[in-house]
């Protein structure tokens, strides 16, 4: 298919529109009985009984946002358990112009501690079209 003289300038604005995306790495972790997540790879006693760490990469552009990779892995001990049912991304392409202007990737996750006490909690990293990013979660 050959594109029609008024869609050149179309395409020229979409090569210019693709090398303006910019990309942002993102760390954060969740410890044993911390309660909130904290950005980066989690240090500490809590953080060796159990942790869980989810990293990934925002593509943005001022008006999208995409998720470009992400990844969630756990560690625990003799006196802990973790298991993660739901690792994942929601709202990918978000923009500007739609109902909610950001995404999210994040996970669920469940620690047992010496096999009585269970905790479920949660993480989310959210991502905007601007670059910003911001960090939620709990138990």
């Amino acid at each position: 298919m050959v594109p029609s003289p008024d869609s050149a300038p179309q395409a020229q604005s979409a090569v210019v529109a693709e090398a303006k995306w910019k990309y942002r790495k993102v760390v954060a972790s969740s410890c044993f009985s911390t309660g909130k997540p904290k950005w980066g790879s989690g240090t500490g006693w809590k953080c060796t009984v159990a942790k869980s760490k989810m990293t990934g990469e925002f593509k943005y552009n001022g008006s999208r946002v995409y998720v470009n990779w992400y990844d969630c892995t756990h560690s625990d001990n003799s006196l802990a358990d973790i298991t993660q049912p739901w690792c994942g991304y929601w709202n990918n392409c978000a923009g500007t112009s739609g109902r909610t202007e950001y995404m999210n990737i994040g996970f669920n996750a469940k620690v047992r501690y010496m096999k009585r006490i269970a905790r479920p909690y949660w993480l989310r990293i959210d991502g905007w079209p601007s670059g910003k990013v911001s960090l939620r979660g709990g138990s």
